[in-house]
């Protein structure tokens, strides 16, 4: 056995690198070790995530979105790349591709930005709109959230996300106070910043309770906590030193964030609403596991309209471009309540919506609120730069 194949092995036994925790710091990790990163990599062909052939005859299975509108010719996007982090392969899941589809298809100019560069601010003067989607870590948003609030604040650049989109996108805290203000009807919440009103809750609240993480998707950093003496010595570590999180050198201090277990049917249902369409399937959930979150045991059905329009009055409170919405349903009174929100999800394929078999999505009209089952495959991606640039001179 190689060194690399001890030393890889070795970390094994220390506990920091074991457990459910230890699965994104492995992620992180693996590409400073070539080993694991090449192993990697292999397990993602094995898996299908890769690309396998051109990434336009891939994606030319589908019809293109055409933009009406004329842009001016000097019109020039700056387009990040997205999990662009694996010697030259594309994974399937990755946004940037799809978003230069639609340019390609409407003769729009356009040039890769690398955002992260030294010279970034130069370069995105070159710009009319900047487009990229940024890793969900905390470093990643950080940076993000720094650089498209000084392109449009400074530089008067365009860009997706928006800073207001941003803001909230991996940060349940913020989406709280958004939640609050727009009197969003969601799963009851505590947030505190403050030790002593936090352990005077845990005397009157009920039990279990739901944990979670200001960032993290597909159900990490999400425990339940099942009684009162064990919530009191989770808040006040949380108080003290601090708890580890699965984001190598993060972690949770100084704030909890408390849900209810509340009874529902099974699922989470997740609506996406851009432009005048929605799309929307059911997570279900996997045995033995309170999160539907992150499941794969997907089901694309008939979506109700119920919380169709739900999704589309809170995206069009939040004015946002994009904008997913998850739910559950109450068993007790049938009643949706909003999960989370974001700006971005996975897309894995161009049928977001299937019914009676069909891949498709729904026609929305308002006043009266009406939706309409439309035949059709398509990549959101590019419904949201339609989005974006319909109507500009």
């Amino acid at each position: 056995m190689n060194k690399t194949h001890k030393k890889a092995s070795d970390l094994l036994r220390i506990p920091f690198f074991r457990g459910r925790k230890a699965l994104n710091r492995w992620r992180y990790m693996a590409f400073r070790i070539p080993f694991l990163e090449r192993k990697i990599v292999q397990l993602k062909k094995k898996k299908g995530e890769f690309l396998e052939v051109d990434r336009h005859r891939f994606l030319d299975t589908v019809p293109p979105v055409k933009l009406q509108n004329k842009l001016p010719k000097d019109f020039r996007v700056g387009l990040v790349k997205d999990l662009d982090n694996y010697n030259g392969e594309i994974q399937k899941v990755a946004h940037w591709y799809k978003y230069e589809r639609f340019l390609i298809q409407n003769n729009i100019a356009y040039d890769f930005f690398s955002v992260h560069s030294s010279n970034w601010v130069d370069w995105a003067q070159k710009f009319n709109l900047i487009v990229f989607r940024p890793d969900i870590s905390p470093w990643a948003l950080h940076e993000a959230r720094s650089k498209i609030f000084f392109i449009e604040e400074y530089l008067k650049i365009q860009c997706f996300p928006s800073y207001k989109e941003i803001w909230s996108y991996e940060d349940k805290i913020n989406l709280q106070y958004l939640y609050a203000f727009h009197k969003v009807e969601h799963v009851p919440t505590f947030i505190s910043h403050d030790q002593a009103e936090t352990l005077e809750f845990l005397k009157q609240t009920e039990f279990p309770l739901v944990s979670k993480i200001i960032n993290g998707s597909a159900s990490k950093g999400v425990h339940l906590i099942k009684n009162k003496k064990k919530a009191v010595k989770f808040v006040k570590k949380v108080f003290a030193e601090g708890l580890s999180t699965y984001w190598p050198g993060f972690n949770q201090k100084n704030y909890v964030y408390f849900q209810p277990l509340i009874k529902h049917k099974g699922y989470d249902l997740r609506i996406i609403i851009v432009g005048d369409k929605a799309f929307g399937y059911y997570k279900m959930l996997p045995k033995n596991d309170f999160r539907a979150s992150g499941s794969m045991h997907i089901q694309k059905t008939t979506l109700p309209a119920e919380a169709v329009e739900i999704a589309l009055d809170i995206k069009n409170k939040f004015n946002h471009t994009f904008l997913a919405v998850d739910f559950l349903e109450d068993s007790t009174n049938d009643k949706f309540l909003v999960i989370e929100t974001s700006v971005f999800v996975d897309i894995y394929t161009s049928s977001q919506s299937i019914v009676n078999g069909l891949p498709g999505y729904y026609k929305i009209s308002t006043a009266p609120f009406k939706m309409e089952f439309c035949q059709g495959e398509v990549w959101l991606q590019e419904l949201i730069l339609e989005e974006l640039l319909k109507g500009k001179p």
